[in-house]
């Protein structure tokens, strides 16, 4: 048995015909051995079928790469989820490589916390570029893995930037590198928001409507006053809503000022001197009117 050293080249083919000859030092006359096809090992390697034959190169490729976000709604906390399948086996000490989640608040860090058992974690974040590098303990060809990563929206709001992903494989003196292909993105309805779980979507939650009315303007009266909200986002339950700006009631400062409305408490807040009602909701959907009334004397 013996073994040589040979760099693959960066074209994908099947492994080439191969034989083997021989000549016989015999002195004056050499003997010469006839030309025979050789016996190739036939084993899958590194989850490539056949890979064990020789000059079998193929690409390295990600065959899903997949990525969603849980919230689109701007300042909070986001969970960026990957999901990546390959067509060969990643040693352990590969790295991959997510860019373009441009739009973050989170700082620059080499030890962002990574959720997912093949993965380090921690991995190296950049902020300006979005780029996320995470060092890998080893992935097996056609098994879907999936890693999770937090980040906090920033305060603009923009669509979900393209995003890519490469990798590098250690392969020991000379590494492979997987070329960058964009991401596949779940697109999907999320809180309320159309494509809001695509990566990096940001929107500002707004009232898209909010008027109020009165039942009386007569003095010293016991006075029905309704609110009509609707929003662009859906509003968790605990969420709260603030009125403010109701001065000239004579209803002093209560912790415990009736509201009826089926989806806020039955209570809120009054501040009599800046006519301010704080009230928290069990959650709102979006693009749906909701309508609350208080009694103010």
């Amino acid at each position: 048995v013996f073994t040589v050293f040979l760099e693959n080249g960066v074209t994908e083919q099947g492994s080439p015909a191969v034989s083997i000859a021989a000549t016989i030092e015999a002195g004056t006359i050499d003997a010469n051995v006839s030309s025979v096809a050789m016996s190739k090992v036939s084993s899958t390697l590194l989850g490539v079928l056949n890979g064990s034959q020789p000059l079998k190169i193929i690409e390295p490729q990600f065959t899903i790469s997949q990525i969603e976000q849980s919230n689109p709604i701007w300042q909070v906390l986001n969970t960026i989820t990957v999901s990546v399948q390959t067509n060969c086996d990643f040693a352990a000490g590969s790295t991959l490589t997510v860019s373009g989640l441009t739009g973050s608040a989170t700082g620059d860090t080499s030890s962002l916390a990574v959720s997912g058992g093949v993965l380090e974690s921690t991995g190296t974040w950049e902020q300006s570029v979005g780029k996320l590098t995470v060092a890998s303990t080893g992935l097996n060809a056609s098994t879907t893995y999936v890693f999770t990563v937090f980040l906090e929206n920033g305060v603009t709001e923009q669509g979900s930037p393209a995003v890519s992903i490469a990798a590098t494989i250690e392969a020991g003196t000379i590494d492979a590198n997987v070329s960058s292909v964009a991401m596949s993105k779940v697109s999907s309805t999320l809180l309320g928001v159309l494509n809001g779980s695509q990566p990096l979507k940001i929107i500002e939650p707004q009232f898209t409507i909010s008027q109020i009315e009165q039942s009386n303007p007569i003095w010293q009266v016991l006075n029905t006053i309704t609110v009509s909200v609707q929003t662009n986002c859906d509003f968790a339950a605990g969420s709260t809503l603030t009125v403010s700006g109701l001065t000239g009631s004579a209803t002093g400062d209560t912790s415990s000022l009736a509201v009826s409305g089926g989806v806020l408490e039955s209570t809120g807040t009054w501040e009599q001197s800046v006519g301010k009602l704080t009230v928290a909701s069990t959650g709102l959907n979006a693009s749906t009117t909701y309508v609350f009334t208080v009694f103010l004397e």
